[in-house]
């Protein structure tokens, strides 16, 4: 800056403060291409001046504050709006995206939640810039700190260098996120009955571009949207689980057509493909006095020498596994590990 005004050739300055009930508002800047061009006359010239032009200025400041207000008011009411035609957020996060963007200047907001194990931050919902390996669905990985850190969040939180300073667990979510060209980045926590349910992530190319005003105005958002985004995840888990419920009647009327256990994969492989995302599946069949292990149905990736009724060799599965505990201790079968 003052490069700036030294090449314009300005060589002289008077700073003179705007002073409204004991406070500065605003500060009145002389300056001229001379050198020593302000005498003491003109100092207690501009004193009067500044205070003929206070109450004007705090006026305008007034004006400014109550249309900011006004504005402030009619888009988030506007964005209530948006919200209480569709209970699928998906339908409306562009709409959504761009009302934010009247109140935060903002290159990208992103909707996202920690997963139930901690492990990522998936983004669920994007707006704006589309960078490429950050598209709805993209897993940040949490270390277990960011992942109680954010489930205890209460408030904006900026990520910079002091903030990283003062809590560390910030260091493994700025590496990922802020390296592709949008470096300023804050994150605002969207609570509901005291459970954070997701984390609004707002983005700006321009360095240091947000302050304690914009991290306000987010958290104002938040609160507009923490009922819709809860009435949503209800309604996405209410759907899925009724698209479930179909698919396993389906399913289940599939497997009671054949008695051919091939026959009934083929049947039964496209509605588990709706439950659960897959590249390949596998029946294996398991005589537990042999400990011998035979694959009776596969489809999708093929594995070298697959063959139906194939014998994959001994294994081992512990009789006392249970539903809800993890994979039973797997021992080698046949060649493969």
């Amino acid at each position: 800056m003052q490069k700036a005004i030294h090449d314009a050739g300005l060589r002289s300055n008077l700073l003179a403060p705007v002073v409204r009930q004991g406070s500065v508002i605003a500060v009145l800047n002389y300056r001229s291409l001379a050198e020593g061009a302000f005498s003491e006359s003109d100092i207690r010239l501009v004193k009067l001046i500044t205070a003929q032009i206070s109450g004007a200025v705090a006026n305008s400041h007034a004006f400014w504050s109550i249309e900011r207000a006004a504005d402030t008011r009619e888009s988030l009411a506007e964005l209530g709006r948006i919200l209480s035609l569709s209970l699928d957020i998906e339908d409306r996060f562009e709409q959504v995206g761009a009302q934010i963007q009247k109140l935060i200047q903002v290159d990208r907001v992103s909707l996202s939640k920690v997963n139930d194990d901690g492990k990522f931050m998936v983004v669920r919902y994007v707006y704006e810039s589309q960078i490429e390996g950050q598209a709805p669905g993209w897993n940040v990985p949490l270390t277990p700190d960011a992942a109680q850190a954010l489930r205890d969040l209460r408030k904006p939180i900026l990520v910079n260098a002091a903030s990283i300073e003062k809590h560390p667990w910030l260091k493994s979510l700025q590496t990922p996120i802020t390296m592709t060209g949008l470096p300023t980045l804050f994150f605002c926590p969207v609570v509901w009955e005291d459970e954070v349910i997701g984390i609004l992530g707002f983005r700006s190319s321009k360095e240091n571009a947000y302050d304690e005003s914009d991290l306000q105005m987010a958290e104002l958002i938040a609160n507009r949207i923490s009922g819709f985004v809860a009435s949503s995840q209800t309604y996405e888990a209410t759907k899925r689980e009724s698209e479930g419920r179909r698919a396993l009647a389906n399913i289940s009327v599939a497997a009671s057509r054949d008695l051919d256990l091939p026959s009934v994969g083929s049947r039964i492989t496209e509605g588990l493909r709706s439950l659960i995302p897959f590249d390949r599946i596998a029946i294996t069949s398991y005589n537990t006095e042999s400990q011998g292990a035979f694959l009776d149905y596969f489809d999708g990736v093929a594995i070298e020498g697959d063959s139906i009724g194939k014998n994959l060799g001994q294994t081992y599965i512990d009789e006392n596994w249970k539903w809800g505990e993890q994979f039973p201790k797997i021992g080698v079968w046949s060649k493969r590990n």
